[in-house]
């Protein structure tokens, strides 16, 4: 379960060898992030600090700082490892919105629970002790799974 994070502002390379798709875009990945166990279903990028939040179905969120980063083993990639492991969910993480600050997100799971949590540091050691008011609740209601969510500073 890993992701690779593309930089879209490096040049890009045209594959022109085959002439059916002449313009074929070949990717150059920029990051490589490797921690979940299972596969990731959502991810959401904070507004102002380079920060990328994951959804994973092996019932984890994980906050990644993408300037933290460590030459990968077998790629010019660069490995990035999480600052922050979210667990409340009790089955796959479905979806995950970022407040409008990047305070706050959201995350719905398979298990009917938008979870609340406060937004880490960017810059916390991973192996600080748990501080438990990242976690601020959940909001019940739902009675399946939540698939998507969506984020208003206005409400």
């Amino acid at each position: 379960a890993g992701l690779t994070v593309a930089n879209e502002a490096d040049s890009l390379t045209y594959d022109i060898a085959n002439n059916k798709d002449a313009l074929r875009k070949t990717w150059n990945p920029k990051f490589t992030l490797r921690s979940h166990f299972d596969g990731i279903r959502a991810l959401a990028f904070h507004p102002i600090e380079p920060v990328l939040i994951t959804a994973s179905e092996d019932h984890t969120l994980k906050m990644w700082n993408l300037q933290k980063t460590a030459p990968a083993k077998k790629s010019t990639s660069l490995d990035v490892e999480p600052i922050y492991t979210f667990r409340a969910h009790k089955g796959p993480v479905l979806c995950v919105v970022m407040s409008s600050d990047g305070e706050q997100c959201y995350s719905g799971g398979a298990d009917g629970l938008i979870q609340g949590w406060n937004t880490t540091n960017p810059n916390i050691d991973p192996y600080d002790s748990y501080d438990p008011s990242v976690l601020r609740g959940p909001l019940l209601g739902h009675t399946d799974a939540v698939w998507g969510l969506a984020y208003s500073a206005a409400h």
